[in-house]
């Protein structure tokens, strides 16, 4: 597992010295920034993922299990394909699918986080 620590700091090696995990040292002042932009990919596509498993099983009557190949693919393309992975209405700025999809989060909290995705993409 990759470790991240500061420059300003004790050295990787000086803390694990068994250790040969592969390691990155960032500025002190960036850590916080760092520790966000992990907090951010995480926990936030965490809380997307969580919401599609309930609305599946409970909107739909899917099993959970039915999202695991999509999510297991678009893992594999964000790994392969990065910066270019993003795909559908978001990508193709299709506003007409857009406007469907904020149409069918009318009274739903997400219908907030869709937007702001839309408006940060555009």
């Amino acid at each position: 597992i990759p470790s991240v620590c500061e420059k300003e700091g004790p050295s990787f090696e000086e803390i694990f010295p068994r250790l040969s995990n592969p390691h990155h040292c960032i500025d002190n002042k960036d850590k916080a920034l760092y520790h966000l932009l992990c907090v951010m990919a995480g926990n936030f596509s965490c809380i997307l993922w969580q919401k599609l498993f309930e609305d599946f099983e409970t909107r739909f009557g899917l099993p959970r299990e039915a999202a695991f190949p999509y999510l297991e693919r678009l893992t594999a393309n964000l790994k392969r394909q990065g910066a270019s992975a993003l795909t559908g209405p978001l990508q193709r700025k299709d506003q007409s699918t857009i406007e469907g999809n904020m149409k069918a989060l009318e009274g739903d909290d997400f219908q907030k986080i869709y937007k702001t995705f839309v408006e940060i993409t555009q």
